[in-house]
């Protein structure tokens, strides 16, 4: 019985270890009121749903065929993966609660990009390079736009942009 548990214990730990600091902080904030999580490419459709991009429609097809139509552009294109915490519809507080735990969130393995800040919030963009990949990670904070969204590449011209080929 000790081993079963030892075993269960040590699974635990390597799942709670494996999630990066961004896992944590969505896991925290994508419950909150008016806040929307997208985990992967494939929930793109919660992006449409919630208004963030229009599907055009020139030919008489469903939403759910536009999304999916535009999931394997993005595939095609070299964009591997996609993860995205949105809170512009969330409360003041939830979204200042974020700007305060977003910087300890950030993954040490990525690099500063880019910064860019006004009067209206931040616009940070991350970068980690891995073995057959990019991610960026791009963290917008403000009063009216706030959340993260990450993207994983092979494009050969976004690695040749960042001078990694």
């Amino acid at each position: 019985m000790k081993k079963i548990m030892t075993v269960l214990l040590l699974l635990l730990v390597a799942a709670v270890t494996k999630a990066d600091g961004l896992d944590r902080l969505a896991s925290k904030f994508k419950e909150k009121e008016g806040a929307l999580y997208m985990a992967s490419i494939e929930e793109i459709d919660k992006l449409e749903k919630a208004g963030y991009f229009k599907v055009r429609k020139k030919r008489c097809e469903d939403k759910e065929d536009a999304v999916n139509r535009f999931v394997e552009k993005l595939n095609d294109k070299g964009v591997k993966d996609a993860r995205a915490l949105i809170l512009d519809d969330c409360t003041c507080d939830a979204k200042q609660r974020f700007m305060k735990k977003i910087d300890d969130a950030i993954p040490g393995s990525y690099e500063s990009f880019i910064r860019l800040g006004g009067d209206d919030g931040n616009f940070r963009v991350y970068v980690k390079k891995m073995d057959e990949s990019v991610k960026l990670l791009c963290i917008i904070t403000g009063n009216a736009r706030c959340g993260f969204f990450e993207i994983e590449s092979d494009n050969s011209i976004l690695n040749s942009m960042l001078n990694f080929d």
